[in-house]
């Protein structure tokens, strides 16, 4: 498992731009990265 670290402002997007599954964004000084989320729980976030 790989521990990320962001320098920027994230949110969790109920619907990515084709309408599908739960999305992490984290939008950073020059870009927006989207991840897919396949598990989230109280303590744990699968991207």
């Amino acid at each position: 498992m790989e521990r990320l670290k962001f320098k920027g402002k994230w949110s969790i997007v109920g619907k990515n731009q084709n309408g599908s599954k739960d999305f992490l964004r984290v939008d950073t000084n020059n870009e927006s990265v989207e991840f897919e989320i396949f598990k989230l729980s109280d303590n744990e976030l699968v991207l």
